[in-house]
């Protein structure tokens, strides 16, 4: 049996002076030869990075991408943010960054992990995700309550999804204790340079303004557990894959800056943590 490891950190995060680099864990995943004679043992790193140095003096921001490999948008969007723009928003808020969830996915260019699963179906109690195990224990260990939390994803658009039809516009989820709140302020900002999704319903789920804030939204997802942990807003990004990359890019840090901005102008009886 042979093992080999991907536990290179990503260059653009490990480079960036003001943040700090952790392992949270090791996914391993067998794969077998073409001639099906020796298996190997791959191992991917899963690595956080945030911005303080022993622990968070101020309202911390989570930031994740990468849950599906093949969405790649989120992850170029967050290395450009963090490099050109989060340095405007410290003075306020701490960051903490998971950039690339899942990192086998990542690799291959695949939705899914190396076991088949779909990650963001498995943020549960009873979870088959190596992924989702290792970042739940990690933010409960290190007991990171965040007050807003984004998780940036993309719409496969030629996917088959029976009787949805994928929308090829930005729209968002939205996760709150009073409904909406930021979704169709940030969908305002990002429809003054892109299409925003005018569908009333989104993969069965209803939504307004290219908003989706069902109370019956999937409860598996990232984007519920940092909500469930104390998250004021959880927000989860689509973009759609018919756009150009650098669109795709682009509508992301848009919305990002204007979710961060609406958040702050918030009363404090809605932000849970204050």
């Amino acid at each position: 049996m042979v093992h080999r490891s991907q536990s290179v950190p990503p260059e653009h995060f490990k480079d960036l002076h003001f943040l700090t680099g952790e392992l949270i864990g090791n996914v391993q995943y067998e794969a077998r030869t073409s001639s099906e004679e020796t298996s190997q043992i791959a191992t991917f790193s899963l690595f956080a990075y945030y911005t303080w140095k022993s622990i968070p003096l101020k309202p911390v921001i989570v930031l994740t991408a990468g849950v599906h490999g093949d969405e790649i948008a989120g992850v170029e969007a967050l290395q450009l943010f963090t490099a050109q723009k989060m340095s405007a928003y410290q003075q306020d808020y701490e960051f903490l960054l998971i950039p690339r969830v899942n990192p086998w996915g990542s690799t291959f260019f695949r939705r899914e992990n190396g076991d088949e699963i779909d990650i963001n179906r498995h943020f549960v109690s009873d979870s088959h995700s190596q992924e989702a195990k290792l970042i739940t224990g990690y933010i409960k260990e290190k007991m990171i309550r965040a007050c807003l939390s984004i998780d940036f994803h993309e719409d496969v658009v030629h996917k088959n999804d029976g009787e949805f039809k994928p929308p090829t516009a930005f729209y968002l989820y939205e996760r709150t204790a009073s409904g909406l709140i930021l979704g169709p302020h940030i969908t305002k900002k990002v429809g003054e340079t892109f299409p925003v999704s005018n569908q009333s319903s989104i993969y069965g789920e209803t939504a307004l303004h290219g908003c989706v804030f069902s109370a019956d939204l999937d409860e598996r997802t990232l984007e519920n557990f940092f909500y469930q942990q104390g998250a004021d807003v959880a927000l989860t990004f689509e973009t759609p894959t018919c756009w150009e990359l650098e669109r795709r890019i682009q509508a992301h840090i848009i919305a990002l800056e204007e979710a961060i901005h609406q958040f702050k102008q918030l009363p404090k009886i809605l932000q849970r943590n204050k």
